[in-house]
């Protein structure tokens, strides 16, 4: 165990990152090569709390914004998306295994340990070219579908942080669309638009006001375009494109400070359609930065694409809600 640690601590040096899956990745490997040696395996598992005291010691966290970090990292992605490196460097070494991180739940039964876990390496071997003779098939084939250069992971509404106001618009995270939450949802929409309309129609309807001008008519005006503008911006428009589109950008105010952002997905099943709030993410194949959803600039600014949180205007994918697969996108 201990000469398999020590060959995953080369690799992460070889891939070194600036990315919180490192760290944790590193943090992990290190203090797991401490306990090497014990026969005992439960010194080698650790709480999400225990990683983020030893990866910031500076930081003052408790057990649940100690595992929202934690699952914000990605650290299994991390090594996932970097599989077949890390088997290569492990068997360039000489070893018939690598190393992966697993969870389990705890004795305690509540919490969850991680631990670095051994699997075999696939050995796959490579012969001599063969020289084949090549011959144009002319018959009608299905297109070829490009391979994906990264996969989305979705965090489930249970497993975000909601706010007040995101517990008072969203319940638990999710709601049927057919429902009395539902209804207000719509109504609140209608609402909106309704209140848009009379803040144009005041403000026309003063400009037949045959009277002088004066500062309180100029104050009423522009209450009326900042907030016609703040019930479209804010309410009625991501209400529309989330009709239109089926997915949105959600609002900071829906989440508590320390949750990344997430988005606003209306999913459908067999019988119902739900809205919920849901956080698509992956791991940048470039720079192992955290990939997260942006709208686009420009004729792209309603489109939602992939960025990395390290590169954003240069690390970015495509996004495709039902496949969860991107690909590299170049303007």
């Amino acid at each position: 165990m201990k000469a398999l640690v020590e060959c995953l601590i080369d690799w992460l040096q070889e891939e070194r990152s600036t990315a919180k899956a490192w760290r944790i990745l590193n943090t992990v490997a290190h203090e797991t090569l401490k306990r090497a040696d014990s026969q005992d395996l439960e010194q080698r598992e650790f709480e999400v709390l225990e990683i983020a005291q030893a990866c910031e010691p500076h930081v003052k966290r408790d057990h649940d914004s100690a595992k929202a970090w934690f699952s914000s990292g990605k650290p299994v992605s991390f090594l996932s998306g970097r599989r077949a490196k890390l088997d290569e460097f492990f068997a360039k070494a000489g070893h018939q295994q690598a190393l992966e991180l697993a969870k389990s739940e705890s004795k305690g039964g509540n919490k969850t340990v991680w631990f670095l876990k051994a699997y075999d390496i696939q050995q796959i071997e490579i012969s001599a070219p063969i020289e084949l003779s090549v011959e144009i098939d002319e018959s009608p084939s299905k297109p070829i579908t490009p391979t994906p250069d990264i996969t989305y992971d979705v965090t489930k509404p249970g497993d975000i942080q909601l706010s007040w106001l995101g517990r008072l618009v969203l319940g638990n995270g999710a709601f049927k669309t057919k429902s009395g939450r539902g209804v207000l949802w719509a109504s609140w929409m209608v609402v909106s638009g309704v209140f848009i309309l009379f803040c144009a129609y005041v403000f026309f309807a003063m400009s037949y006001v045959n009277r002088p001008l004066q500062t309180n008519h100029l104050v009423i005006l522009l209450a009326l375009v900042a907030f016609g503008w703040i019930a479209w911006r804010m309410v009625l428009r991501p209400m529309i494109w989330l009709l239109e589109d089926r997915l949105i950008l959600a609002s900071e105010g829906l989440m508590k400070l320390m949750e990344d952002s997430a988005q606003l997905d209306m999913a459908k099943d067999e019988v119902h359609r739900y809205i919920q709030l849901v956080r698509y993410s992956a791991v940048c194949p470039i720079c192992a930065g955290n990939i997260e959803l942006r709208y686009g600039q420009g004729n792209n600014h309603r489109r939602i694409f992939g960025c990395c949180s390290e590169v954003p205007t240069e690390h970015v994918f495509t996004f495709d809600r039902v496949t969860r697969m991107g690909q590299r996108y170049i303007a």
